[in-house]
C-alpha cells in the first residue's frame, strides 16, 4: 500500500498533488473559477484525452449523447468547462470532445462478444457489518472499459470539488476532462458508483439528463442514505445502469431504469455484488446477461460472491487485504477481473478514505479523502 503524498503546483485557489501513485486536484469556488483552476492545472492531460479521441473520428458523431445542451443540459457543468476552456488552451468544442471520449469509442464495442465482456461493462462487491473487523463499510469497484483506453491511463485524476454556492464537497475519479460521474463520495461519506445495465436492458430514453449527471446532483444535495433513496425514487433514468451505493454503514445496489420505478437489488445481510444485469426476482434480463461462458454478468456476480464467502464461510472478517484479494482474482482465477478492468478502487466509507489501482500498477494507493472533502486543507 502506497501513502506517499507529494505536493505539484497550485493555481489560483486550485493545487495539484500526487496521492500515492495517483494525481489528485483540489478545486474551489463558483463553478466557472473550479473549471479554470481544472483546466490549467490538468491542461497537459485534457490535451492528451482530446489527442486520443481524434484518432477515431467515426465516433464523432455520438457526441452530446451525455448531454443534451451544452456539456450536460445543467448550467453549472457548463460553467465549469466554461473555465476550462479559459485556461487550458482548448475551445469549448474541442473539451466537448474531450468529455465525450468514452462515447466516441462506443463502436470498438460492436460485433465482438468478448470485447463487451472485458470492456464494457464493470463489477462490484461490497462487505459491511457483521462480516467487517470494524462493522463499517468496505465497496469495490471494478471499472472496465475498452483496451485502447491503457493508453490514457495515466489522465485518470482524482478530482475533489469544493463548489462556493453552498453544495456538499465532492470527490471523483475518471479520465482528465470527463467530469460526468461514474465514481464519487461526498463529504457527508455517501458513495455511489456505476455499472452498466445493459444487460438487463439496453432502453435508452433520448431527451433526458443522463444517469451520471444526475448522480453528480445527488451527491452534491445529499446529506444522508434516505436523501440519496429519495432521489433515486424520484428520477427515471436515461439509461439502464446499476448504481452501488454506500454511507459508514450500510451498502445497496440501485436498479435504475427508464421506465420503471428505481428498486433495490435483494441481498444478504452483509454482502453484496453486482455486474451488469438485474437480480430482482421479477427482471428478465437479456440474453447477453449469461453469453459468453465464463465471462457473462452472472459468473463474474456468481464468482464475487463465492470469493467473498470463502472468507466469511469459515469464519474469517474481509477487511481491506481480504477485498483486495478478491477484487484482483481474475476470470481465470474463478473472480470478475478481466482484461479490460482498467482501474480498481475500494472506498471505506466510515473513514473516507479510498484504496486505488490501475492496470499498469501493481500497489494500491491509499488517497485519505476525509480533510480534502471537508476542505481542512490539510492532505492527512
Amino acid at each position: 500500500m502506497i501513502t506517499t503524498i507529494r505536493h505539484d503546483r497550485y493555481f489560483e485557489n486550485g493545487r495539484k498533488f500526487f496521492s500515492g501513485n495517483i494525481p489528485a486536484v483540489e478545486l474551489r469556488g463558483s463553478w466557472f473559477q473550479m473549471g479554470r483552476q481544472y483546466g490549467a492545472l490538468m491542461r497537459e492531460e485534457l490535451v492528451r484525452v482530446l489527442r486520443f479521441a481524434e484518432k477515431n473520428p467515426a465516433g464523432f458523431s455520438r457526441i452530446g449523447q451525455l448531454g443534451s445542451r451544452g456539456i450536460a443540459g445543467l448550467k453549472r457543468y457548463d460553467e465549469l468547462y466554461r473555465g476550462m476552456a479559459e485556461t487550458s488552451g482548448l475551445t469549448p468544442e474541442q473539451l466537448r470532445i474531450v468529455n465525450s471520449v468514452e462515447i466516441i469509442y462506443l463502436d470498438r464495442l460492436n460485433g465482438d462478444l468478448k470485447n463487451v465482456f472485458d470492456g464494457g461493462r464493470c463489477s462490484s462487491v461490497a462487505v459491511w457489518g457483521e462480516n467487517t473487523p470494524d462493522r463499517g463499510v468496505l465497496f469495490g469497484r471494478n471499472y472496465d472499459w475498452l483496451a485502447d483506453f491503457e493508453e490514457l491511463l495515466d489522465t485518470l485524476v482524482l478530482a475533489v470539488f469544493h463548489p462556493a454556492d453552498g453544495a456538499n464537497a465532492v470527490a471523483m475519479f475518471n479520465w482528465a476532462g470527463c467530469l460526468y460521474l461514474t465514481t464519487g463520495m461526498n463529504e457527508n461519506g455517501l458513495f455511489l458508483e456505476l455499472n452498466s445495465g445493459a444487460f438487463a436492458d439496453a432502453k435508452v430514453v433520448n431527451g433526458r439528463i443522463h444517469n451520471v449527471w444526475l448522480l453528480w446532483e445527488f451527491l452534491l444535495d445529499s446529506a444522508d442514505f434516505a436523501a440519496l433513496r429519495e432521489h433515486f425514487a424520484t428520477s427515471l433514468a436515461a439509461g439502464t445502469y446499476l448504481i452501488g451505493a454506500a454511507d459508514p454503514v450500510r451498502a445497496e445496489v440501485f436498479e435504475w431504469h427508464p421506465v420503471r420505478p428505481c428498486t433495490e437489488a435483494p441481498h444478504e445481510s452483509g454482502l453484496l455484488a453486482a455486474t451488469n444485469h438485474f437480480i430482482s426476482p421479477d427482471w428478465g434480463n437479456t440474453p447477453l446477461a449469461e453469453a459468453c461462458g465464463a465471462a457473462s454478468s452472472l459468473n463474474r456476480r456468481a464468482n464475487l460472491l463465492r470469493c467473498a464467502r470463502e472468507y466469511l464461510d469459515r469464519g474469517q472478517k474481509i477487511g481491506l487485504p481480504e477485498l483486495c484479494a478478491v477484487m484482483d482474482k481474475t476470470i481465470a482465477e474463478g473472480g470478475a477481473k478481466v482484461g479490460g478492468t482498467l482501474f480498481q478502487i475500494i472506498a471505506a466509507p466510515q473513514e473516507q478514505t479510498w484504496y486505488v489501482k490501475l492496470k499498469n500498477q501493481s500497489d494500491w494507493s491509499e488517497i485519505r479523502l476525509t480533510n480534502l472533502l471537508k476542505g481542512n486543507g490539510e492532505l492527512a
